[in-house]
């Protein structure tokens, strides 16, 4: 196999994009074959002639580009390279000329979630993400600590009781039903719905209670069509609870408003027939309830507290990669607000970056049909999720 040496004459161009910043573009103008590397003992030829540029010197081209975007007195790049190698040293030279030049910043890039976009994404721009700190944050899991099945598998392996008596408990079980139980494991959700609950009147003050509803989901398109047809919907999770929480005393170094002096946490889902009733299904609906006076906690079923009417804010998030990590992030998409029955929604898009919140897409802006379907279902459908019995013909009638 033979190796061949090339220098490579490359001249810069300097243009203007849109926002008027500097454009670099390297343009390779010839290179020339220096001398054979299998048989060093060929001279190499006195009158080398030029040849024209060819597609194989297009990645050299590229990676000129990104060196050139750090370099600011860049005009000829002499370079060596192989023909059968990628890699490429580039030198800048240190004429007069270029001596005299100064400093550009190149244009900052853009997000390209879609074409035109004025909303960069990058993380200089994006703000940290968003969460459910509308509601106070005492209390409240990361999401995946979320599902109760992983406090049941944490109790069952601590104690060997419980571990026989789940094993004869669900061999019998098993014979009767003449079928298999599904198996004990910690379920994985790909969408969250999150709901901050305020009774009316009290969005601006001391409110006696606040509640934050979190729903996950499996398939957040299919299960919000389907909306309350099946008995087991999401629709209906007021219908299957499944461990309402002890009831905590706040202290004063939790993360709560002042007035708060208690709270509680309760779980919703289907759940099985084996001996630690572990939970099953395509959905998940955690509910957090803090509140002023503890006498009255104690005594009221915060369910009947649940209806559209107290309904201050509305969020949506994606389990999706993150580009800057090896794992899943919920990536915001949606967010809805009610202020003085003033209605506002917004959606979000960009790249999802583990530390850095997505990009609300500004009024007048494209929207990608997948997003503008996802903004229309939520719009109709996810406040059903909170409306109270005498309040179904309510929210049909508003977002019919």
């Amino acid at each position: 196999m033979a190796f061949h040496y090339y220098s490579i004459a490359v001249a810069v161009t300097v243009t203007e994009d849109k926002a008027g910043q500097p454009r670099y573009m390297p343009v390779v103008l010839a290179y020339f074959r220096r001398q054979d590397i299998d048989n060093p003992n060929v001279a190499p030829a006195q009158d080398v002639q030029p040849h024209v540029a060819k597609p194989q010197f297009a990645k050299a081209c590229y990676l000129m580009d990104k060196t050139l975007a750090q370099s600011s007195t860049m005009t000829v790049i002499p370079s060596t390279m192989t023909a059968t190698s990628s890699l490429l040293t580039v030198e800048s030279s240190t004429t007069g000329a270029e001596s005299s030049a100064t400093s550009t910043p190149v244009d900052k890039p853009r997000c390209t979630h879609y074409i035109p976009c004025h909303c960069p994404s990058l993380p200089e721009y994006a703000s940290p993400p968003l969460g459910d700190e509308s509601s106070p944050l005492w209390l409240q899991r990361p999401h995946k600590d979320e599902d109760y099945n992983k406090t049941i598998i944490k109790h069952t392996q601590s104690s060997r009781y419980r571990r026989i008596a789940a094993a004869w408990h669900d061999v019998w079980l098993a014979i009767k039903i003449s079928r298999p139980l599904t198996p004990l494991k910690v379920r994985s959700f790909r969408w969250l719905i999150s709901a901050d609950l305020i009774p009316r009147g009290y969005e601006d003050g001391q409110a006696p209670w606040r509640m934050l509803i979190r729903s996950y989901l499996t398939d957040l398109p299919f299960q919000l069509t389907q909306g309350n047809i099946s008995r087991k919907s999401v629709f209906l999770w007021q219908n299957f609870p499944r461990h309402l929480g002890q009831l905590h005393n706040r202290t004063k170094l939790d993360n709560a408003p002042p007035e708060i002096t208690c709270g509680r946490r309760a779980v919703f889902s289907q759940y099985n027939r084996d001996y630690n009733h572990s939970l099953i299904g395509d959905w998940l609906v955690i509910v957090y309830i803090w509140a002023t006076n503890k006498t009255w906690m104690e005594r009221t079923d915060f369910l009947d507290l649940v209806s559209y009417d107290s309904v201050t804010g509305i969020r949506a998030w994606e389990f999706v990669n993150a580009v800057d990590a090896f794992t899943k992030i919920p990536h915001l998409f949606y967010q809805y607000k009610i202020r003085d029955s003033i209605e506002q929604d917004a959606i979000y898009a960009g790249r999802p970056y583990q530390h850095y919140n997505s990009v609300q897409i500004k009024p007048g802006d494209p929207v990608p049909a997948r997003l503008a379907g996802l903004r229309r279902l939520m719009n109709g459908r996810s406040r059903h999720l909170y409306c109270a019995t005498y309040e179904y013909e309510t929210c049909d009638d508003r977002h019919s």
